[in-house]
């Protein structure tokens, strides 16, 4: 970074004009010295060059007035407040101006001012006369100054309680003159020249005091090449350093495993899953290890996509790791792998919290060996006294429902592993990170053949009857329902329908019908021969809270009911929807609630404008900001 003058370092209180009082308001904008006040930018220029006729005003338009105060000036009562009314004069037409609650206004008025007034202008009904209230103005001395002076392009910045907007432009036009002929550049002449970037200093000049519009958007452009310059220059150095740290040793991308994989598939992959195994084929054949994202909708075929990046560990003779955040989601994951791969020969393995000893501790030698397998497990295989020998391929499915560390953990399980990251809606943190950080990207935009995403309705509580009168017309073609509560049990505090007294509700409403009810709080053996028992469809109606939310696949549940939708992240409503639409023909998604808030009112919009689980993170990382980049802390 330049070294800059001590001067530019000089406390906002000790410039002249400035003060105690002034200094503690810019304070709160965060401007504490000279060189903070520089860069305080206006957020938006008023451009007062053309003015308009009073004549020529058409009714309830924003305008710019310049124009003389004749002596008809006055302060009125209505009510509580107090009205500062004036009339002006610029040949074509008479305007009445007010100020509401400026009652020091009418003191600075004089007959034959020259009046900048920039405001709203209606008709008024009661004096037939134009009137426009006042959003800013300014006084001159007469009607040429007003000219002279009115007509430009006015910076406005952000302010604070007791500072105007004048008081904060004179401050910015004395330190510009004063100060910015101090200002050092950050880059080089040569490099402005090669990447056609306007000069800093004339930058800043221009972005305090623009004469037109056109020239402060090319400086501000300059302002946010810096931006992202500065944003993502730690990325790129922490990108080099980790690189020079690595010998990772590439893996076969291709090979019987994953030959074979391919061609027992009793469907062609989606030309999307193809390019993102691509992608990753590119990416272990290099020296340095793998670090991407594959974002794709449920239902995409990610699996797909992991398994053939675990098939490149274990045919290069390494192990592959799969962290998943659920028990129920790791024995689904177990099954389906071992299903899938039992004619390769592939052996594959699961850690988990609840196991036997003798299961775990088979499971724990096959990982401590130098037998090439895949291992998948929860947060267990994170911990001690867990050791995975020649870890050469890491995937983390849903990604999003782990922490910095966790991922991090299993990352050091193996040394510097290749890995990759899944997930149908990217936390903030990670979406940004694959646009300014070291994570790549591979996008599975296309659904299988025939799939067809949910329709999502979104309706009151007052209306449930009539949305359980439509899942009955479903459980009597055959099909499954789930519905999804926030809690577990009444809570006192919220106002939210509960799981276990909804599965009762449930179970009066649909008398023909088998109810289950799934939480966490069940014990692990439980939940699984609960959702096993709604996979073979000896439960009609699956009553749960969001431990089904990632990766349960049941293709015969066409319908799920989410209550007090609002109280849900989008990540969580998205992947809950997720649990439909996993078979051929239509599926539906109900957001039952009340949403008070604006947030609240958003994400349930949000949701039933689109089925794209990325554009969904786009709008999360909107509102939510994207955590610490650099550090664990998440948005």
């Amino acid at each position: 970074m330049i070294e800059q003058h001590p001067k530019l370092s000089t406390p906002i209180q000790f410039v002249k004009g400035v003060g105690e009082r002034t200094a503690k308001q810019l304070n709160s904008l965060g401007i504490f010295s000279v060189y903070d006040a520089l860069f305080h930018l206006p957020t938006r220029y008023d451009d007062r060059r053309k003015n308009t006729r009073i004549v020529d005003i058409q009714p309830n338009t924003n305008v710019v007035v310049i124009a003389i105060l004749t002596d008809r000036f006055k302060i009125d009562e209505v009510g509580k407040r107090k009205l500062v009314k004036a009339i002006v004069t610029d040949q074509s037409a008479e305007l009445e101006l007010v100020w509401f609650n400026q009652k020091f206004v009418y003191k600075q008025l004089k007959e034959g001012m020259g009046v900048v007034a920039i405001g709203k202008v209606s008709w008024n009904e009661f004096t037939n006369k134009r009137q426009m209230i006042i959003q800013d103005y300014e006084l001159h001395q007469n009607g040429a100054d007003a000219l002279r002076i009115g007509k430009r392009v006015v910076p406005i910045y952000p302010l604070t309680s007791g500072l105007t907007n004048k008081k904060c432009a004179d401050l910015m036009a004395r330190l510009v003159g004063q100060y910015l002929p101090l200002l050092q550049d950050y880059h080089s002449q040569h490099f402005c020249r090669e990447n056609t970037l306007m000069d800093l200093g004339k930058c800043l000049r221009i972005l305090h005091h623009p004469t037109d519009v056109e020239q402060a958007q090319e400086a501000r452009n300059r302002i946010i090449f810096d931006e992202l310059f500065f944003l993502q220059l730690p990325y790129i150095m922490r990108r080099k350093k980790f690189e020079r740290s690595l010998n990772q040793h590439p893996l076969i991308p291709d090979g019987s495993l994953t030959n074979t994989y391919i061609e027992q598939l009793p469907y062609v992959l989606t030309p999307d899953q193809q390019s993102a195994i691509n992608d990753i084929k590119q990416d272990v054949r290099g020296e340095f290890s793998m670090n991407r994202l594959v974002q794709g909708d449920v239902g995409s075929g990610k699996t797909d996509v992991a398994i053939m990046a675990l098939l490149m560990a274990v045919q290069s003779g390494k192990k592959g790791a799969m962290l998943v955040p659920t028990e129920i989601l790791a024995v689904q994951h177990h099954m389906k792998l071992r299903e899938r791969l039992k004619d390769l020969g592939v052996e594959v393995h699961l850690i988990k919290g609840k196991m036997s000893k003798s299961d775990r501790k088979i499971s724990e030698d096959i990982a401590a060996s130098n037998t090439p397998c895949i291992i998948v497990g929860t947060h267990a295989i994170i911990e001690d006294p867990i050791k995975i020998t020649h870890l050469g391929m890491i995937i983390i499915d849903e990604q999003h429902r782990f922490g910095v560390i966790q991922r991090l953990k299993l990352q050091q399980k193996g040394y510097s592993p290749h890995s990759l990251f899944l997930t149908a809606t990217p936390i903030p943190r990670s979406l940004i990170l694959t646009v300014y950080g070291d994570l790549e990207k591979s996008i599975i935009a296309t659904l299988p053949p025939g799939r067809v995403p949910p329709k999502t309705y979104f309706t009151s509580l007052e209306r449930l009857s009539e949305v359980y009168a439509f899942c009955r017309g479903q459980l009597d073609a055959g099909k499954q329902v789930f519905v999804v509560f926030p809690l577990v049990q009444e809570s006192e505090k919220l106002d939210l329908q509960a799981a276990e007294s909804g599965a009762e509700d449930l179970r009066l409403y649909f008398p023909n019908h088998s109810v289950a009810l799934i939480h966490g709080k069940l014990k692990p053996d439980d939940k699984q021969r609960i959702m096993q028992d709604f996979r073979d469809k000896k439960s009609h109606i699956l009553a749960a809270t969001t431990v089904i939310e990632v990766g349960i696949d049941i293709p015969n549940a066409n319908t799920i009911i989410i209550m007090d939708a609002q109280r849900f992240g989008l990540s969580q409503l998205h992947q809950l929807r997720g649990r439909v639409g996993r078979d051929k023909g239509e599926s539906h998604c109900f957001l039952i609630g009340n949403p008070k808030t604006s947030d609240g009112k958003k994400r349930i919009n949000a949701m039933l404008k689109t089925t794209d689980g990325f554009k969904l993170a786009e709008y999360d990382l909107s509102i939510r900001g994207p955590g610490d980049m650099l550090g664990t802390r998440q948005a």
